[in-house]
């Protein structure tokens, strides 16, 4: 499994808009900006936002009948991540 948000936005084919009204809806409050730039790496998510944005992608993968293509931060920090 990969942990990359990266990874997991290709892998979802969704746009950040939507990415973004998910993770919204999932109690996450990163602007449409902070989101694109955690994706991308530009800025370091903490545990908490990387996880909200892991679960709006990795609910999407699901709901298309695929894996959950984003590692949590917990599985993340037992990698030494």
């Amino acid at each position: 499994m990969g942990d990359s948000l990266q990874e997991g936005m290709r892998a979802s084919d969704l746009t950040y808009e939507e990415l973004w009204v998910r993770q919204v809806a999932l109690g996450g409050d990163a602007s449409p900006l902070e989101l694109e730039a955690y994706v991308l790496g530009l800025l370091r998510a903490s545990s908490f936002v990387h996880d909200v944005i892991a679960q709006a992608l990795n609910e999407h993968c699901m709901e298309r009948g695929g894996d959950h293509p984003v590692g949590y931060a917990r599985d993340r920090a037992d990698d030494g991540a």
